[in-house]
């Protein structure tokens, strides 16, 4: 019995709705992970000290294309139906995993002392000086972080969102089971089925008795064949 009420209330939090809700939630927590100060770098210009603040989106530009694909993806969900969201759906999980293939290596880059590829351009820029420093980085940097914390919070996160691809994969064969009955032909029938019950009730013999201006009156005559029958 427990089981059952376990099935039955899994089964309610994987509606369509609560899913669909759930997973442009999911991808705005991406956004505000991503946006969240990733990369700090401080700097040699001249005579003086800079520090220079990357956010996730600003170290690694591929986020920002993740977090707009997934808008993207779940539009296309919600206004697909029957077997093309069962085909869309299991594509976008293929994408997904291809996105979360990438969100590891940049969890692995970050937990490291490596400075981004972006944030040494950067610096190179506003320097001038190229290379010449640790690991071909730039000589002008003196120190730097990287946000391992806030990394590993998008992770998670992008992570739940697969998980919540891959159930909208799973239960869009349900979905469409039960959006292929025709909900206008089913009013149709029960429109006739009221017209019917309006026009006459059915006999015992499930024949319908007529009533008004066409109903068949007893004639004089046939009651007196009827009566000179009987002497």
């Amino acid at each position: 019995m427990s089981s059952n009420r376990e099935i039955g209330s899994a089964s309610r939090l994987l509606t369509k709705r609560s899913l669909l809700t759930l997973w442009p939630l999911l991808i705005a927590a991406q956004a505000g992970a991503a946006s969240l100060p990733w990369t700090w770098v401080l700097y040699n210009f001249g005579q003086t000290e800079k520090q220079l603040n990357l956010s996730g989106f600003d170290s690694y530009p591929a986020l920002t294309a993740e977090v707009l694909f997934g808008l993207a993806a779940w539009a296309a969900v919600a206004v697909s139906r029957a077997m093309v969201r069962l085909v869309v759906s299991w594509l976008l999980v293929a994408v997904g995993v291809i996105f979360m293939m990438g969100n590891l290596g940049i969890l692995r880059y970050s937990l490291t002392d490596a400075v981004s590829v972006k944030a040494n351009s950067l610096v190179e820029k506003a320097s001038g000086i190229a290379g010449g420093g640790p690991d071909g980085i730039s000589a002008a940097i003196t120190d730097h972080s990287n946000g391992g914390n806030f990394t590993l919070l998008y992770f998670l996160i992008s992570l739940l969102l697969l998980a919540v691809q891959v159930a909208v994969a799973l239960r869009s064969r349900a979905w469409s089971a039960g959006e292929k009955r025709d909900k206008y032909a089913v009013a149709s029938t029960d429109k006739s089925a009221s017209e019917a019950s309006v026009k006459g009730k059915p006999t015992q013999k499930g024949q319908l008795t007529k009533k008004g201006k066409g109903a068949k009156k007893p004639v004089k005559g046939d009651n007196i064949a009827l009566w000179d029958s009987q002497r």
